[in-house]
Order: structure tokens, then sequence, then C-alpha cells
């Protein structure tokens, strides 16, 4: 596993790409560290844009493309993928970067997960600092609602890092875990 300052490094990277392709119009729509290439020299390369979608296609194919882990979990109840959901993919790369692990468990294809809380990384990893294990939890969060908009304001929560912790997002309460979106 890499160090987090490298992890923290890999994810800016990511994040510069992802608004690049989002100031496109494209929304990738599989993110994942497969589609996720670190060159010799240094350069980050999103690959495979065969499911991407841009503004000027009209709608989006039918169904939820991407790998079921990296889903967010509201494309499991049918929502199309948009590119805000490029975000939700990338902070569960990150979070499988530093921890091995996804933050709602391994979800097979066909699967229909039930969502609750995402696992803090420190679960696995208790090195991770307490403002990044905060960027992942709200890169993951579970509501869309509580997760970041643009690449630009994720990027930047990473950039700040230590200098600017942030605080945790919101509790569910056990009333609205077992609400699906709807």
């Amino acid at each position: 596993m890499p160090a987090c300052t490298e992890a923290v490094q890999h994810g800016i990277r990511l994040l510069k790409g992802l608004a690049e392709l989002h100031r496109l119009q494209v929304a990738h729509r599989d993110i994942k560290p497969a589609n996720v290439h670190l060159g010799r020299d240094g350069r980050l390369r999103i690959l495979d844009l065969g499911v991407a979608v841009s503004d000027s296609q009209g709608d989006a194919p039918a169904g939820s493309p991407g790998a079921p882990s990296y889903r967010a979990p509201e494309l499991f109840t049918g929502e199309l993928a948009v590119p805000a959901h490029d975000l939700d993919a990338a902070g569960i790369t990150l979070y499988h970067l530093l921890t091995r692990k996804y933050p709602y468990g391994e979800i097979e294809p066909f699967q229909h997960p039930k969502f609750a809380v995402p696992l803090p990384p420190t679960r696995y990893r208790p090195g991770i600092p307490g403002w990044l294990e905060n960027v992942l939890l709200k890169a993951v969060a579970r509501d869309p609602v509580h997760r970041r908009e643009t690449p630009e304001e994720f990027l930047l929560a990473l950039e700040r890092g230590a200098n600017r912790p942030l605080g945790r997002p919101p509790a569910s309460s056990p009333l609205q875990q077992g609400r699906g979106r709807g």
C-alpha cells in the first residue's frame, strides 16, 4: 500500500484529470484503479473511455456502467450515471488504494446491495490522518447531498489537507439508513 502522501498525490492527479474531462462535458462513468495509469513520467492517465458520454450525445445509454464496487449507491436504484458519479468512484478508488478494501464492502455484478454508513478507512489502516479520513468519507457518502459536487471541490480538500481539516459528513439516523432513495 502506498504512503498516505503518495496516495493523496495520486488522488490530486486523478481529480485534475476528471476536472478536465468534466470541463469538456464528458462523464467517464467507469473510474476505477484499472482505468487509471501512472506513467514512468509521473503523469496520470485516465484510460478506457468506452462507456463515457458527453452532454452533446443527448441521453446516456440505459443501465449503469462501471464496476459495481466503484458505483455510487443511487446507481443501483436505476439512476443514470452523471459526471458527479465520477467523483464518488474517484473517492472509492482512493479509499481502495489506501486500504485495499471498499467503503461498503465488495459488490458483485447483479448483486442488489443495501447501503449503510461507509466504514471509516482507519478501521483497516489506523495511520490514515483524520483529515484524510474525513475527505474520503465525504467523497463516498451514501447520500449524494453530502458528497462533493465538482472535481475542483474534492481537489481543494485534498490539497488543503492537514492545513484546514474538514469535519466528518453528518451521520444518518438508523431510520434514514434503512430507506432507499426513491
